[in-house]
C-alpha cells in the first residue's frame, strides 16, 4: 500500500511539474514543441509555440480553449507605417511539411479574461482546435 501511494505521488508531481508540461505533443501529422504561456498579474496572457505539420496537406488552427481564461483570440502582429500593431486573425495555417512559430511580436495566442494571475512555475491546461487533425490537449508551462 505505501509503494503505491509513494508511486501515485510521483506521478502526480511529474503531471503537475512544468518540467514535465514542457514535453513535446505529436497527435497525427501536428506536434506542438515548446509551448510556454506568459507569467502575469493582468486580465491578458499569450500563448507561445512552434507548431510542425508533419502532413502533406495544409492544416488550420482554428480556435483554443484554456483552464484559465474566458476568451481566447488567435493574434498576429505586423507592421503598419512604421507602427506594430496587432489583429486578431480567424485562423493560422500551418503549411503541409511547415511550421508556424508563435512568437512575442509575431503569431500568437491570446488568453484573455483571465480566472487569476498567472505564476511562473504553474501550469495552463490547452486544447488546440485544428480544422483537419481535431482537439490537441496539453499542459503549457507558465513562465516569464
Amino acid at each position: 500500500m505505501k509503494k503505491n501511494l509513494t508511486l501515485l505521488l510521483i506521478v502526480a508531481f511529474m503531471i503537475s511539474s512544468p518540467v514535465w508540461a514542457n514535453v513535446n505533443i505529436r497527435q497525427g501529422n501536428i506536434e506542438i514543441l515548446n509551448p510556454w504561456v506568459q507569467a502575469t498579474n493582468e486580465k491578458n496572457a499569450d500563448l507561445f509555440m512552434k507548431i510542425v505539420n508533419h502532413g502533406s496537406e495544409p492544416d488550420k488552427l482554428t480556435s483554443v480553449q484554456s483552464n484559465v481564461s474566458q476568451l481566447n483570440e488567435l493574434h498576429l502582429h505586423s507592421e503598419d507605417n512604421g507602427k506594430m500593431t496587432m489583429h486578431k486573425i480567424g485562423f493560422i495555417e500551418i503549411p503541409g511539411f511547415g511550421n508556424k512559430v508563435m512568437v512575442p511580436r509575431g503569431h500568437h495566442i491570446m488568453l484573455s479574461h483571465l480566472s487569476h494571475p498567472l505564476r511562473e512555475g504553474d501550469n495552463v491546461y490547452i486544447t488546440l482546435h485544428f480544422e483537419r487533425e481535431g482537439d490537441i490537449s496539453f499542459l503549457a508551462p507558465i513562465r516569464r
